[in-house]
């Protein structure tokens, strides 16, 4: 039971990384345990989604080229690529860099969102960026957890 309960948990971390750690210490893993939970269940997440987001996003870009190319054969209009939308995420991008949307981004967004946005802002940095982001999730698996740990009696009062 306790091993099923366990991989439950890291499984839970991989996609909701916020919301983690409470259930990891009501589930009686203890500090520690939660910890590292959150560490191994953030890692795979974050890599998994990623890695999925590279590969999809390359299958993507090529099909776009393809579709231009037959258009620009056909001599029809290529669609417009600098939207109001991409301005925006551009702006992000470069408001933020790479440190800001690795650290900040995290507790904030999912890791699915977390890893997709890495994959299609940075994939030319990887040798950066994975490092980055284990140490992300690990520094922020202890920050979320310690905090939790501090307000668990007061919280698990309200629930």
């Amino acid at each position: 039971m306790k091993i099923g309960a366990a991989i439950l948990f890291v499984l839970f971390a991989t996609i909701k990384y916020m919301v983690a750690p409470p259930a990891g210490l009501e589930a009686g893993f203890g500090l520690w345990g939660t910890i590292l939970g959150m560490i191994i269940g953030g890692t795979v997440g974050v890599l998994t989604f990623f890695f999925t987001a590279n590969y999809f996003l390359d299958r993507a870009r090529k099909k776009r080229f393809k579709k231009y190319a037959e258009i620009k054969a056909a001599g029809g209009e290529l669609p417009k690529i600098f939207t109001r939308k991409n301005k925006g995420i551009v702006r992000l991008k470069k408001r933020l860099g790479l440190y800001g949307i690795v650290f900040i981004a995290l507790p904030f967004v999912s890791l699915p969102v977390e890893g997709i946005l890495c994959a299609k802002f940075f994939k030319h940095e990887k040798k950066k960026l994975i490092p980055l982001l284990i140490l992300s999730v690990i520094i922020w698996s202890f920050l979320l957890t310690f905090f939790y740990n501090s307000f668990y009696e007061d919280l698990k009062a309200l629930f």
